[in-house]
């Protein structure tokens, strides 16, 4: 059995009305307008316990018992479209009544963190997770999800003075300045916009708290590590009004081995015989020492390697460039836009890997490699060569669809991997192939919910589709030294966290893909979602695709989350959105 982040709550409903008030305010707009200010109103004059929102247009305020009435709510938010009403705890739904709990904490005091309810949002902060220059920080949101799911997501505030005019200028964006003890809190009016910060990363760069770290100094300072605190603190500040505990997930079946160790080889002979075309699109003098470190790289594995400015059909085609959030925010044209895909090219950009060029340019190569041999399989070969498909043994054809902004994308692979790519933009028009058609019938049905269809040549269909569950380790892992890494410790203490599970859920199938076993290192930078396969028609035929997950060509030096066909039709939909 494995514990996953689904939370099994039992509320003392008529205890809780006894020692608290709920107000819910409901606006006749489609959402509430300045709700960052009227909402943070009851939380700073009126010392409310803690808001929460259910929606953009409901936000349900906690109080403790007695400390304001109805009409005195009424009057210090003074607006007209806006409705309050009281409400018994039993009223709330669950996931509400429990993030109203979880948000109540930013009263709770810490010498590490801080605990920030920021207009219906609790953020965790410490102060070693503020810049060396103080002009942005990461925080971590804890939250519950609708299906009682507990989160845990790495965010950046960044200072004011970093954006342009445009976005300082911007009133409907909340900000937020330090106060007492490390404490966020929002302001109206601010006359210093260097100490002024709003939620939003500089140029989409992530914020990044690793989901699990096994090394003795660093496993608490960890997503799987605040979670367990966060609730722990909970259950000693609020255990008359409710108990909870983690549900657990049955394991059917597990894979432990990668299964394509050699395919960087391949990938390398694949493409030995080409040009490599290596342009730069970086203007600035500084990033010049690291492409130049590259190039020099891409010399001693390649015969032909060419420095260039221009893409060129018959090469492979390697750029480099910014993200497209730098060129936004300086006001730039994104050449990113301009290229087309009927070529190979593989892009690279600085805000994104930098860091891994100047600590480890090698693995940066390898990842540029496997790109471009992916690539130049779906341009010009029309055939899987990184990996062998002929050595999983199908003995029939599969096909793989999604759709995505109302059109559908599908490739289908033969047993001796050859692959055939198509797309119809909507359901008027046919594909040539019949079953191309019947799994865009399919879909056609769950437009925007980011479902995945398989089927084999037997009319065995499924749907494939992301959950926020995810397994965590066994809480004693943070009470203990170093953690062993050995095959026995893993199964202990982290069942369903790590290697490729096949599970067994409330009489449902669920997956996922978690971090190699074997061999593994201290970290564990992402918790891996579940993912579940529903049957469409036939029979289940995902058990038999588990181990194309196996494969480390998708994900350098990790399993791919899902089918990796999925990667070639990903590709494919990247490029016919650059030829459109």
């Amino acid at each position: 059995m494995a514990i996953i982040n689904h939370l099994l709550v039992e509320f003392n409903y008529s205890v809780i009305d006894e020692n608290f008030d709920f107000y819910v305010i409901t606006t006749k707009d489609n959402y509430i307008k300045k709700g960052a200010y009227i909402l943070d109103k009851p939380v700073d004059r009126l010392k409310a316990l803690s808001l929460a929102y259910e929606n953009g247009k409901n936000a349900f305020i906690m109080f403790r018992k007695n400390i304001v009435s109805k009409a005195y709510l009424n009057n210090e938010i003074e607006d007209e479209i806006i409705k309050i009403t009281k409400v018994s705890a039993n009223e709330i739904k669950d996931y509400i009544l429990f993030r109203l709990f979880i948000y109540s904490i930013n009263n709770f005091e810490s010498n590490e963190l801080s605990f920030n309810n920021l207009t219906g949002k609790l953020y965790l902060y410490s102060s070693s997770w503020m810049s060396s220059n103080r002009k942005s920080f990461k925080a971590l949101r804890i939250d519950i999800s609708q299906d009682m799911n507990i989160l845990a997501e790495a965010t950046s505030f960044t200072s004011l003075s970093l954006f342009n005019d445009k976005t300082k200028k911007d009133s409907t964006i909340p900000k937020y300045q330090f106060a007492a003890n490390n404490a966020l809190k929002r302001v109206l009016n601010y006359d210093d916009a260097s100490s002024v910060y709003i939620h939003k990363p500089l140029y989409n760069t992530k914020a990044e708290i690793p989901f699990l770290d096994l090394s003795d100094l660093k496993k608490k300072t960890t997503k799987a590590y605040y979670i367990y605190w966060l609730l722990e603190v909970l259950q000693n500040k609020y255990s008359k009004f409710f108990s909870f505990e983690f549900d657990q997930i049955k394991i059917e079946k597990t894979i432990e081995k990668i299964k394509d160790k050699d395919f960087l080889e391949k990938a390398i002979k694949e493409i030995s015989d080409k040009e490599i075309n290596i342009i730069n699109l970086i203007k600035e003098e500084e990033y010049k020492e690291e492409f130049n470190d590259l190039c020099t790289l891409f010399r001693t594995k390649f015969k032909f390697v060419n420095i260039a400015t221009k893409i060129k059909e018959n090469s492979l085609n390697v750029v480099f460039l910014h993200n497209k959030e730098y060129y936004s925010e300086k006001g730039f044209n994104d050449p990113y836009k301009e290229l087309k895909r009927d070529v190979v090219i593989q892009c690279i950009t600085y805000e994104d890997s930098l860091n891994k060029i100047i600590k480890n340019n090698e693995a940066i190569f390898n990842t540029i490699i496997k790109e471009l041999a992916i690539k130049n399989e779906i341009i010009n070969e029309k055939r899987i060569i990184i990996d062998d498909w002929q050595s999983y043994g199908y003995l029939k054809n599969y096909v793989f669809g999604k759709e995505k902004d109302g059109i559908f994308y599908f490739v289908k692979i033969k047993p001796n991997g050859e692959f055939e790519l198509a797309y119809k933009i909507d359901d008027f028009r046919k594909f040539n192939d019949k079953e191309f058609d019947e799994c865009a019938t399919i879909l056609s049905s769950y437009k925007g919910k980011e479902k995945i269809i398989i089927s084999d040549a037997y009319s065995n269909i499924v749907l494939v589709s992301r959950t926020n569950t995810f397994c965590l380790p066994n809480k004693d892992i943070f009470e203990k030294g170093n953690i062993s890494r050995s095959k026995e410790s893993r199964i202990k203490n982290l069942s369903g966290v790590v290697d490729i599970n096949l599970f067994n859920y409330n009489n449902s199938i669920y997956f996922n893909s978690g971090v190699i076993g074997s061999g593994m290192k201290y970290g564990i930078p992402k918790a891996s979602l579940l993912y579940k396969v529903d049957i469409e028609n036939g029979e289940n035929i995902f058990e038999g695709l588990l181990n194309t997950l196996s494969v480390s060509f998708v994900k350098y030096n990790s399993y791919t989350v899902l089918p990796y066909p999925l990667k070639y039709l990903n590709e494919y939909i990247n490029m016919m959105n650059n030829n459109r």
